[in-house]
């Protein structure tokens, strides 16, 4: 079947961490795969800036309807988009917190009949069933969970949802009138999506996509490294994963996220989604870096701030502080600090690590003495310095330009603490 028969949806709303977080690297990952169909955006409120980027790289805006929530809303923007595009025949809407992590996308091929296709969910949440309330909620409870489990083995995935129009215009029928009864027997909040899902799989048949398509980290992957082959292979089921779900419990963990297993690409590719310059300036003396008590906090571990840089001026975040496991510096967007040792400092531990919950840079490195020690795809890297007096240690994070992405640089100069 020729690509232009084909469209990829993807939802998003003007959520300035979502676009680096989410989009860019659905986008980036999906143009690696080969896939060369449509590739369209239903459009939640996006800055023009933002749109404008997306028209550039070739992505097609839908301007979703204000009468929907964007959760469910998108299903009903893509039936209508199908139904005004006769040429399509078939189209998947996928999570925007989904990467495509092999260079094959074989999606399609397993949409062979008249139905949606979606896959397992390994977990049956129960933000499925807290949106049902009335009257009705036993029964509607009984729907989502007692009939689909007979029927499907578990829950389904919301966060792909694929099939051919006609399949689309029923599921979207079938929403329009559930639409009209929030309120009534369904709560709008988080998870109305999947319920309203779930509904329709228990009154109607939904073929079961392999779960590598939507995987779902709970299900567990395992990694391989082919021989000369730096970058790995995910398997899930004895299959090679496709597409990765990063949900929010995992949406920052390095080991699976798109930017530390494909870093120069993404800094590279990814620079044309970046909303500012990466471009780096001095911070001004009022900063609070370099404050006293900033100053003192890093004279007594016996280093000062011989140079630092930071990408945006305004946004700026800087701080230093003492725990026990030493002197930390933490700091957001783009950055370069060379810390000066003040005296002889036998034996540092650095580390560079992010707090949890936040992105960390795309790159991150430390200098001593000339040579460059990476990050690794890892929640944190450590490493041994000796520094003698007058001798700089160079830290540097860098990520997309506006991405402010967060980094804890420690520096631990007590060897009982040391790992």
């Amino acid at each position: 079947m020729a690509s232009h028969h084909h469209a990829v949806f993807v939802a998003i709303d003007d959520n300035h961490r979502a676009w680096y977080e989410m989009l860019v690297p659905f986008i980036l990952s999906l143009r690696s795969t080969g896939y060369d169909g449509h590739v369209v955006a239903i459009d939640g409120g996006l800055s023009e800036r933002k749109r404008a980027l997306l028209r550039e790289a070739g992505v097609h805006l839908a301007p979703a309807s204000p009468d929907h929530d964007l959760s469910y809303g998108r299903y009903l923007e893509v039936a209508r988009i199908c139904a005004g595009n006769p040429s399509l025949e078939k189209v998947a809407l996928y999570d925007a917190d989904i990467w495509f992590c092999s260079n094959v996308f074989d999606l399609f091929e397993h949409v062979r009949e008249d139905k949606l296709y979606v896959c397992r969910d390994p977990v049956f949440c129960s933000f499925i069933y807290e949106p049902l309330i009335g009257p009705r909620r036993e029964e509607n409870t009984r729907r989502v969970f007692d009939d689909v489990v007979a029927r499907y083995g578990g829950a389904l995935q919301a966060g792909l949802v694929a099939g051919p129009p006609s399949a689309w215009a029923a599921f979207a029928a079938s929403l329009e009138a559930h639409a009209g009864r929030i309120g009534t027997d369904f709560r709008r909040q988080f998870g109305i999506d999947s319920t309203f899902l779930h509904l329709w799989a228990a009154e109607h048949e939904v073929g079961l996509l392999p779960e590598t398509q939507n995987l779902i980290s709970k299900r567990g992957i395992t990694e391989s490294y082919p021989p000369g082959q730096l970058e790995p292979i995910w398997m899930a089921s004895g299959d090679a994963v496709r597409a990765l779900h990063l949900c929010g419990d995992v949406r920052y963990y390095d080991r699976w996220r798109y930017y530390t297993n494909h870093r120069d690409h993404a800094l590279r590719e990814g620079a044309r989604f970046a909303l500012s310059s990466p471009d780096q300036g001095p911070l001004p003396p009022t900063h609070p870096i370099h404050s006293d008590g900033a100053t003192d906090l890093l004279a007594a571990a016996g280093l000062r701030i011989a140079d630092l840089t930071a990408e945006i001026r305004d946004e700026a975040a800087f701080g230093v502080f003492r725990a026990a496991a030493g002197l930390f510096i933490h700091a957001s967007g783009n950055h370069r600090i060379v810390l000066e040792a003040t005296r002889d400092l036998p034996a540092l531990q650095i580390h560079m690590s992010s707090p949890t919950g936040f992105p960390s840079p795309i790159h991150r490195s430390v200098t001593v003495a000339g040579q460059v020690f990476d990050n690794a795809s890892t929640l944190a890297t450590r490493l041994n310095v000796t520094l003698a007096r007058a001798s700089a240690i160079d830290l540097w994070a860098e990520s997309l330009g506006g991405q402010l992405c967060e980094t804890t640089w420690i520096v631990a100069d007590d060897p009982r603490l040391k790992l």
